[in-house]
């Protein structure tokens, strides 16, 4: 139970440790253990030193800081922070893989938890937090303080730390690692898009959510080793046009690269020709020489183009017919059926075979996207072979492995299980997709997908991607990912209505209400004719419950349901009038119903115009340079001539 909170806007730790002298002091009052659990800190005194290991890495010693600090919040009692004491106090806190553990008879292998996993364990008077390197014991520290003491890290400005004079611990003897080992819930800044969270990176709340995505480290700003680093993925991507580079190759060597129609592609995010023999080994002597430059990278890669300039040259579409369920789908050999994914394949596995005398560990990813999505036959994956699945397709209304689209149309989930009996792993590459005007369709369907995926095999997740973080929904969404992938059994009803509270204050109730409506296929005018024709026919049985309860990206809300959704907005500006900072949450997120009333009420909507005002001051706090993915001098243009002006 809670007795009282605080929030701590913006707290980033740190501190000086108190001298050790400290853990010689005499604490009077701190009652033994009992079966009541470890007391802490009792009625404001403390015991306890926190001990580290005498190798401590960065990431060790700022768990140690966390730690501290954010009792001391709690109780007022700042703990001590000492280093391989000569003796084992008789109260501690043990952190990292420290020589006290023998001593305490703890026969703990840190190795064997990878490099996230953790155990939190009670021995007599003492508190054990070890995990592997380099992020293991830190988020043991994390899972201490939000599992048992009650500690949240919603959002950079909004934590939450409870009050309390005593902090006694129940008896612990845990072991965990995360739900899966790559988790990427990435938020995406650049490009056209805002750079809005480059600009107010704050790397503890990365550390506290604990995601280890390495694309945070790419494209926003670099997870150091104190924040436990990340998962390494060098040159990842659409990344053929790094491996054999057409600036060195392209004049001397046209034959290397992809000929479609008629042609060999030289240019841009190239397709390769994948039956010449030099391009493997090309190929294998760029990774080997990334493998060599990147020894403590997590994986390496071998991405596709995104585009559709695959080979059509004689050798390679006899590849595709050898590996597809239907090779005489198209000219090209059935190129979609799994045709072109058994090309790729194979091109992955001889790179991977001349790599595996000297890197046998070191593994490679590849997409199973678009037109490699499909499965195909007649192949297995060399063990080190990743295989990322990209269901861009899906729909976000379902959860991954349910719903028309999902399930009847794609059947995504039966595509990652024929992937797991070729690959020895495969991750799922998501997409995150709510409706393009952003109506937070897929919130309520998190929790099935990310427990779908964990139920079929997945071993990683990547979630592309929370665009715009301080607008919309786009914290709440981000969290409840970070949530889910560390722990597919979270209760991610109740961590909703958790965070909308501690984020929106009193207006969680009318938020909460909203998120319903724009989750409700009934709510909706049915899909349009154009989009149901690609896959039903008229008249079909399948017709009705497609256009009707399924793909909300691309339906449009209804007339009442935009009232209603305008009305709830109102109800929740009013809720928070007088507080300033969720109130200016409210307003981040009203930007969902106000993109919906202005491309689809009536121009002449006396609302509109100080509707799209207010949108645009948004905008600009924000820091946004786009809408929707559309320039802001452009798409503020398009709204001045849909209903002639803004005003405040």
């Amino acid at each position: 139970m809670r007795e009282s909170s605080s929030q701590v806007r913006g707290y980033t730790g740190g501190g000086v440790p108190w001298p050790f002298m400290a853990i010689l002091m005499p604490f009077f009052g701190v009652p033994s253990v009992s079966g009541d659990g470890l007391p802490l800190v009792y009625r404001g005194n403390s015991g306890y030193p926190i001990v580290l290991p005498p190798d401590a890495i960065p990431a060790e010693e700022f768990a140690a800081e966390e730690l501290a600090s954010h009792l001391e919040q709690m109780s007022g009692v700042r703990l001590p922070v000492v280093r391989a004491p000569k003796t084992l106090p008789r109260r501690a806190i043990l952190l990292g893989n420290s020589p006290y553990l023998r001593e305490l008879g703890i026969g703990l292998n840190t190795a064997d938890l990878g490099k996230e996993g953790y155990a939190l364990r009670t021995v007599g008077h003492r508190l054990v937090i070890a995990g592997g390197r380099p992020r293991g014991t830190l988020y043991g520290v994390y899972a201490l303080l939000e599992d048992y003491l009650g500690c949240r890290w919603y959002a950079p400005d909004t934590t939450f730390v409870p009050k309390r004079a005593t902090i006694r611990l129940p008896r612990l003897n845990v072991v965990r690692q995360p739900g899966f080992e790559y988790r990427e819930p990435w938020m995406y800044s650049g490009y056209i898009y805002s750079t809005w969270w480059s600009k107010h990176f704050v790397p503890e709340y990365v550390a506290r959510t604990r995601n280890s995505g390495g694309l945070l480290h790419t494209h926003v700003h670099p997870i150091d080793d104190r924040h436990g680093g990340d998962f390494r993925i060098p040159h990842r991507g659409h990344n053929l046009s790094e491996l054999v580079p057409a600036k060195e190759y392209a004049t001397t060597h046209p034959e290397y690269f992809a000929l479609h129609d008629g042609k060999r592609i030289t240019e841009g995010d190239l397709e390769l020709c994948l039956s010449y023999p030099d391009v493997v080994r090309i190929a294998a002597d760029t990774m080997r020489r990334w493998m060599r430059e990147a020894p403590e990278a997590d994986l390496f890669f071998i991405g596709q183009s995104d585009t559709s300039n695959y080979c059509q040259c004689q050798q390679c579409v006899a590849a595709y017919r050898k590996h597809s369920t239907n090779p005489n789908g198209d000219p090209w050999g059935g190129l979609g059926w799994g045709g072109l994914a058994g090309r790729n394949l194979e091109f992955a596995n001889e790179v991977a075979t001349r790599l595996e005398k000297e890197f046998p560990h070191n593994r490679i990813g590849l997409f199973a996207y678009g037109a490699t999505r499909n499965p195909p036959v007649n192949i297995q994956a060399h063990r080190n072979l990743v295989v990322w699945y990209c269901p861009i397709e899906r729909c976000a209304c379902h959860p991954l492995d349910r719903g028309p689209i999902n399930h009847d149309f794609y059947n995504f989930a039966g595509g990652i299980t024929t992937w797991l009996h070729i690959a020895r792993q495969v991750y799922l590459y998501d997409y995150c997709h709510g409706n393009a005007l952003g109506l937070p369709t897929d919130l309520l369907t998190l929790a099935s997908t990310v427990r779908a995926a964990k139920a079929l095999g997945v071993s990683g997740v990547e979630v592309d991607s929370i665009i715009d973080i301080q607008a919309g929904f786009g914290f709440c969404r981000y969290w409840l990912w970070t949530q889910l992938l560390r722990n597919p059994d979270f209760n991610a009803e109740k961590g909703l209505l958790e965070f909308l509270s501690a984020y929106y204050g009193a207006a969680a109730p009318h938020l909460e209400a909203f998120i319903r409506l724009a989750s409700d296929p009934r709510r909706y005018d049915p899909l349009p004719d154009k989009m149901a024709d690609i896959w039903t026919e008229k008249g079909s049985p399948a017709r009705q419950q497609l256009v009707e309860g399924c793909h909300l990206g691309y339906r449009r809300l209804t007339r009442e349901a935009i009232e209603e959704g305008y009305a709830l907005f109102e109800k929740a500006r009013k809720a928070t009038v007088n507080d300033p900072k969720f109130r200016s949450h409210v307003e981040a997120v009203s930007m969902v119903i106000q993109y919906v009333m202005i491309e689809q009420l009536p121009a002449d909507d006396p609302r509109l115009e100080s509707q799209a005002a207010s949108l645009f001051r948004m905008v600009e706090a924000l820091a946004m340079p786009s809408v929707q993915g559309v320039p802001l001098a452009k798409y503020r243009q398009s709204i001045e001539d849909r209903i002639g002006g803004t005003k405040g």
